[in-house]
This record gives structure tokens, sequence and C-alpha cells, in this order.
């Protein structure tokens, strides 16, 4: 009987707004995510919504979601790709040692 009545959903007011509104945007990464998509999944509305999460966290909502989605590209880089990017003449080279481009030199 516990354990049904665990598996149940729990009232809106016993979930935290703000942990309702990272889970959302943790499993949403790789979508389009808007202020108001997230004030939702918190059940407020934008304004509060975007005071708490700021209080909290100390970004604004929408800022987190960049850094987030940055935190989770670089996880993915493999390691070996980031071990040659730093290689001598790795890349490209757009300015010469001078700091003129080669095809705007007199």
């Amino acid at each position: 009987m516990m354990a049904l009545m665990n598996a149940l959903p729990q009232p809106r007011s016993r979930i935290d707004p703000m942990d309702r509104a990272r889970r959302h945007i943790e499993e949403n990464l790789d979508w389009a995510l808007c202020l108001g998509d997230l004030a939702e999944a918190a059940h407020l509305s934008p304004y509060p919504f975007t005071r708490l999460f700021t209080g909290r966290y100390g970004h604004s909502p929408m800022a987190y979601v960049r850094v987030r989605r940055l935190e989770a590209a670089a996880e993915r880089l493999p390691q070996r790709a980031a071990h040659h990017s730093h290689r001598p003449g790795a890349g490209f080279r757009l300015r010469e040692p001078g700091g003129v481009h080669p095809r705007l030199q007199p």
C-alpha cells in the first residue's frame, strides 16, 4: 500500500517550483526553450518565476539554460579532439603574426 502511495503524483504544493523548472531544463536542453515554457513547468507566471529563479540560482532562467547548454556541449567533446586543437598549426590562421590579414597588407 505504501509503495502505491509513493507512486502517485505529489500535489503541486509539495514539489518545489524551481526544482520542476530545473528538471524541465535538463530534460529539454536540446529543444527550444522559452521563458513561458519554464514558468509553465514551475506553475508560475513569468515575472514571479524569473524573480524566484534568479534569486535562487544567481542567473536568469535563460542565462542558466545557455550555461547548461555550453556545459553539456563541452561534456560531449571527445578528449582527443580537445587535445589536437592545441597543436601548433591546428585550425585556421586568419591573421599573420603582425596582426594584419594577409590580403589586407599593402
